[in-house]
């Protein structure tokens, strides 16, 4: 059986250290068509699914279940692109249509580029609204987005108050993650965007 590697950027936590070589099968026609039949889940549910059936080994060890979940979301990106690199080719040509205009536009996309991404920054501290919040965050992980699926609207709400590992005031006082201001989100948004780019 062959397999290819993809390199994490934050891996797999265990005792010993962090994992951050993924070793996965190469995809097969059983995997496409998976993909296919299951073209009407949600997307967090079709990325799990294909990564527990082709992550081999991350670290030189198997991983569980529960640690594929723990993955954060740009990790499970970065599978999923190695994966989408093996079955269509270094490059590709995706399709989008213009929301104002609905004109279609096809965007040449590099796998390479995408998985060269790196953070901007590993520093999980940030501070939010002009210095009213201090937050300690964590990228989003598998889990924390297969949890908030039928949140509905208040779905990406659920998932940033999950990212707060922690939160004080402007006086250092620790507040609850649902005391983060409406007007905050956005900033929240790209400091974890920064942390975990895909």
């Amino acid at each position: 059986m062959h397999s290819f590697y993809v390199e994490l950027l934050h891996g797999v936590e265990g005792t010993e250290a962090v994992r951050h070589l993924a070793e996965l099968r190469e995809p097969t026609g059983r995997d496409q068509a998976l993909l296919a039949e299951m073209a009407a889940a949600p997307p967090a549910r079709c990325v799990s699914t294909l990564i527990e059936r082709m992550v081999l080994r991350i670290g030189g060890k198997t991983p569980t279940a529960d640690e594929l979940a723990r993955l954060t979301a740009g990790d499970r990106e970065r599978l999923l692109l190695a994966v989408c690199s093996r079955m269509l080719g270094a490059e590709a040509d995706l399709v989008a249509s213009c929301p104002s205009c609905k004109a279609m536009v096809e965007v040449p996309v590099s796998f390479r580029d995408l998985l060269s991404a790196r953070p901007a920054s590993l520093d999980r501290r940030c501070v939010l609204g002009n210095g009213a919040w201090i937050a300690e965050v964590d990228p989003p992980t598998g889990a924390d987005l297969e949890e908030v699926l039928d949140a509905g609207p208040e779905a990406a709400r659920r998932l940033l108050e999950q990212c707060l590992a922690s939160l004080s005031d402007a006086q250092g006082n620790s507040v609850s993650p649902a005391a983060l201001p409406q007007a905050c989100e956005m900033e929240l948004a790209e400091k974890l965007l920064a942390l975990d780019p895909l």
